[in-house]
């Protein structure tokens, strides 16, 4: 869990850069995930509590191969491989989703879409 007090003056950072027509990028696993092949970790509540407050648009990204080319334990990566990206809009009705149902249907979202890449990818 994040320290409050030491997230307090990112957050001040977070709500001029966005009153400003800024854009951020949140990584709802915390981390990276060194075990991909394993499934996605739990998704990390803050990240949509700031997306609800500030009614802000959620588009997910998921990225399929990443582990092979660079595993999580090698000191240099580049290892030749295909890297599948996929982009996608969440929808979310701000009236009546709170953070966590926003979070478990997007973790259902982006692990459906890991699966059909996988089960189409060549290994």
């Amino acid at each position: 869990s994040l320290d409050k007090e030491k997230q307090a003056p990112v957050m001040v950072k977070v709500d001029k850069h966005l009153e400003a027509g800024g854009k951020i990028a949140l990584f709802p696993e915390g981390a990276v995930n060194k075990t991909p092949q394993e499934g996605l970790h739990s998704f990390r509540l803050g990240s949509f509590n700031i997306v609800l407050e500030k009614k802000l648009p959620l588009y997910w990204l998921v990225m399929v191969g990443n582990h092979e080319t660079w595993a999580h334990n090698a000191a240099v990566g580049g290892l030749p491989c295909d890297i599948v990206i996929t982009l996608g809009k969440f929808e979310i009705d701000y009236s009546k989703d709170d953070a966590k149902s926003v979070s478990e249907r997007l973790h259902t979202v982006m692990s459906k879409q890991i699966e059909r890449v996988n089960k189409n990818r060549k290994h």
